[in-house]
């Protein structure tokens, strides 16, 4: 590693210890105003499409399980759950695609983007704690509202709840993290955890008692509903890569040709469960399309987009690059691009749980 990567990730360790997990990019990626805006608006038409059909997704879960989200799934919890997003891209031959929506419980790029900017100092990289600041005021109805982010209690390492409270005070929001086991008050809680998360305890109980305490509790369960990757099947947007239910004649048409597929869980998040035809062994897919079969309503097949190469700068060099571009959505507004890079070739996805660099995206004139 040169002098000046090692510089790079000591100043990001010195803010938060879990930069050792989540690794900075050395630049930014510049994208053009034109693409950026296209991305924008396919985001914020897929995000009210998501809002509008969350009850289609409920036949993808257990009978108990879709009578507990129905009961909470009113318009104005999913209007709530539905006010932070991010669509995930993928930069292919093309163009970016939308492969998913991540809805509700997600605050990746909240707080690590702002420090990007700060560490880099560039003052054209996104600073989405800014436009989070006016939506969690508009939320809760004050100025100065008291904060709560409610992490997973198993993630103490993890910087983003702690970098979004830190960036929140310079707007003047006091802001805080704590673990399920708070019974505090607060004017708005924000639940940082996964569906598959709270569908047990000790989630499950914090959720109820937040849902029934609090003023203001972003990202109940419910926000899984418009987060289901079965909702994206028949967008019509040249954005949206093309999303099947995985059943009956797509499986057979997945098994004849997987170069052309990914398939992956209706619910599922970080890139689990992921299997990308075109970089996996014959009998790996053949077994994933398998364990699928009897489980058809639970998964997704989804045009491959092949990553289209980027040359990055590295420590070692220039290095070919894919690259993943995460529309942020908040409130109806733009709050800016986070991108993921894993060298050509890496298996799996370009995600930062998994070892992809991260960083801010630089919006230019065409």
């Amino acid at each position: 590693m040169t002098a000046a990567a090692t510089d790079l990730a000591a100043r990001f360790a010195a803010a938060h210890p879990g930069y050792a997990k989540v690794r900075p990019a050395p630049e930014p990626v510049e994208v053009s105003a034109d693409v950026a805006g296209a991305m924008w608006d396919t985001t914020r038409n897929t995000v009210e499409l998501l809002r509008v059909r969350a009850l289609d997704a409920l036949g993808c879960y257990p009978a108990g399980e879709a009578e507990w989200l129905r009961g909470m799934a009113d318009p104005d919890t999913l209007r709530l759950c539905t006010t932070f997003a991010r669509a995930d891209f993928v930069l292919g031959p093309d163009g970016p695609r939308l492969v998913e929506v991540n809805v509700g419980p997600t605050i990746g790029g909240m707080g690590i983007l702002d420090r990007y900017a700060e560490v880099l100092g560039h003052d054209d990289l996104p600073r989405p704690v800014r436009v989070w600041a006016r939506a969690l005021r508009a939320l809760a109805g004050r100025e100065r509202p008291d904060v709560v982010f409610v992490a997973a209690d198993e993630e103490t390492g993890v910087p983003h709840p702690y970098e979004t409270a830190h960036f929140l005070a310079a707007e003047g929001i006091e802001a805080r993290v704590e673990r399920t086991a708070w019974r505090g008050q607060a004017d708005l809680v924000y639940g940082c955890f996964t569906y598959d998360q709270v569908a047990g305890p000790p989630y499950r109980d914090f959720v109820e008692r937040a849902m029934a305490t609090y003023p203001v509790y972003v990202a109940p369960p419910a926000f899984t509903l418009p987060g289901n990757k079965t909702l994206l099947a028949g967008i019509d947007d040249e954005l949206v890569a093309r999303t099947w239910v995985a059943q009956g004649a797509m499986l057979a048409e997945a098994a004849r040709h997987p170069e052309r597929y990914v398939l992956k869980p209706a619910v599922g998040y970080g890139g689990r469960g992921v299997v990308i035809g075109a970089k996996s062994r014959p009998a790996v897919w053949d077994a994933a399309l398998d364990g699928v079969r009897d489980d058809d309503h639970r998964w997704v097949l989804q045009s491959y987009v092949p990553p289209h190469p980027v040359t990055m700068s590295t420590s070692d060099g220039p290095v070919a690059h894919e690259i993943g571009l995460g529309c942020i959505f908040v409130a109806g507004e733009p709050g800016g691009l986070l991108f993921r890079q894993v060298p050509v070739g890496s298996a799996g996805t370009a995600n930062v749980a998994r070892g992809a660099l991260f960083g801010g995206a630089r919006v230019v004139a065409a």
